[in-house]
């Protein structure tokens, strides 16, 4: 039996979120997917998460071209406030067109 990983999908376009979720489940590649559509809320949570000491998510998922906070931007902020040691989950750049 596979393991079953926990997923974050931070993406401006809701249909990409839908879609990505849907397949993730389909082929039963997780345990749970949260979706978010702004960049800023993702962090916010991941951050929540590590506060809180809870278990962070195996993969994000990341759109690199993002309004308000891109992509890059995501990474930056969180690599300031985390050290590496810390945060050992897997960030995977999308990039849509």
């Amino acid at each position: 039996m596979k393991q079953k990983l926990d997923i974050y999908i931070i993406d401006d376009s809701e249909v990409n979120n839908y879609y990505s979720e849907d397949l993730l489940y389909e082929f039963e590649f997780t345990n749970s997917v949260s979706t978010f559509v702004r960049a800023k809320e993702g962090l916010e949570a991941l951050f929540s998460i590590i506060k809180e000491g809870n278990k962070l998510p195996d993969i994000v998922f990341l759109d690199i071209q993002m309004p308000e906070m891109d992509g890059f931007e995501f990474i930056a902020a969180l690599e300031s406030k985390l050290e590496a040691s810390v945060f050992t989950t897997k960030v995977f750049i999308l990039i849509f067109e």
